[in-house]
């Protein structure tokens, strides 16, 4: 038996099925697989969660990374807090924000793209790599990339010199 400190809840991530498991004493639901932290990080990237410190930086304006997001994370009835007002106003004009956050599905095989690489479109760079992981499912790798909200999915892309495609989050397929 666990103390109160382990958890067990569902990931609660956009496309994915799968548990939060948090604690030395907390089980791992009869029927799930464990996963390691490659195998995290390529299922985080697929579902667009974005992590602190990667996607999410005191740059970051919440409407950015998704309104999933947004819906999970922010009260509009609770009151004051840090931001508010910024929130509330893109939010009353449709979440109209300079940058999103997209899926990148680079081709080939080669080293992951690292954090900060650009990604360009026909020789202008409209945004850069946040969060990078070899695909395990088709091969390549997947990343997710702050660009420019003039990109509409899907864009043909170059990404550390490998052709890529900007892809809406989850990244399915």
């Amino acid at each position: 038996a666990g103390d109160s400190a382990d958890l067990v809840v569902p990931a609660g991530w956009p496309g994915v099925d799968g548990f939060d498991v948090v604690g030395p004493g907390a089980a791992v639901p009869e029927g799930v697989e464990p996963t390691g932290p490659a195998s995290f990080l390529a299922a985080r990237i697929r579902a667009g969660v974005p992590a602190m410190g990667a996607e999410l930086t005191p740059d970051t304006i919440p409407a950015e990374v998704g309104q999933w997001v947004i819906d999970a994370s922010v009260d509009f009835t609770k009151g004051c807090f840090t931001g508010q007002e910024l929130v509330a106003r893109i939010d009353s004009r449709g979440g109209n924000v300079p940058r999103r956050l997209r899926g990148l599905v680079v081709a080939g095989s080669g080293s992951v793209p690292h954090r900060g690489d650009p990604v360009v479109i026909d020789g202008a760079e409209v945004g850069h790599v946040t969060s990078a992981a070899p695909d395990p499912v088709g091969g390549g790798a997947l990343a997710l990339a702050l660009v420019r909200r003039a990109v509409e999915p899907p864009a043909e892309a170059e990404v550390a010199g490998r052709p890529a495609t900007v892809v809406e989050l989850p990244i399915t397929g």
